[in-house]
């Protein structure tokens, strides 16, 4: 036999004995009860460090870095669902003998709230710009008033429904300063996540509306809807 192969062998078998010894050890040192209680403390220490590793608290218990992980890979999955986009409509305004386009833009984009796998919500923010076609720029807090929730003018909803531009809309009325209206809404633009929550409150964009004298009127003539 080569004296290498031997050699080899010798330390083969020098190390399984040492196995073997330092197993016979640990079975003799379990009946230490000193030695059991350290053991087990030490295993409950493992454990309780392992399970911090695969968990997360975001202020109030625990959500675990598995769920976390799902949450994320169904986001991944939905991705679509959180694009950027771009809404514009066209009205068609009348104020009394005075007729003009405008323009309402909606510029949708999502944020998450944590980091990475630890997202727990996906957030909706919108930023409106609203002009005519002359150039002349609303202000934001102006171009609110095309939605029917989370703006000052309050409307009542009424149980009656149509199809406009090929939005589901609902019809709701108002009072304010003596003048009312009427308006129709859809709640289907503009798009947004369905786990995700809108910051600013924002829903039931009207694409038709009018005061009950008929001196003003908006009616949406033209609906884009765009992925940046």
């Amino acid at each position: 036999m080569p004296k290498d192969f031997a050699r080899e062998k010798d330390i083969g078998t020098f190390f399984i004995i040492l196995q073997i010894d330092t197993f016979i050890y640990f079975i003799r040192r379990m009946k230490s009860t000193r030695f059991r209680v350290g053991f087990w403390l030490t295993i409950a220490v493992i454990t309780m460090a392992l399970s911090h590793a695969f968990t997360i608290g975001y202020g109030t218990g625990f959500l675990s870095r598995g769920r976390a992980l799902l949450a994320l890979q169904q986001a991944k999955q939905h991705s679509q669902s959180y694009a950027p986009s771009l809404l514009t409509v066209h009205y068609e305004r009348r104020n009394g003998s005075a007729e003009e386009i405008l323009q309402l833009e909606i510029d949708t984009t999502y944020r998450p709230i944590g980091k990475n796998a630890f997202t727990y919500e996906m957030i909706c923010d919108r930023k409106l710009a609203l002009q005519t076609s002359g150039g002349e720029h609303f202000t934001e807090e102006q171009a609110h008033l095309c939605f029917v929730e989370g703006t000052k003018r309050e409307w009542i909803k009424l149980d009656k429904a149509k199809v406009i531009s090929g939005y589901d809309c609902i019809a709701s009325v108002s009072a304010e300063n003596g003048h009312n209206w009427q308006a129709w809404y859809t709640t289907q633009l503009p798009h947004c996540a369905a786990d995700a929550r809108v910051s600013d409150g924002l829903e039931g964009l009207i694409l038709w509306a009018k005061d009950a004298e008929g001196e003003y009127s908006l009616k949406a003539t033209n609906i884009e809807v765009k992925l940046v």
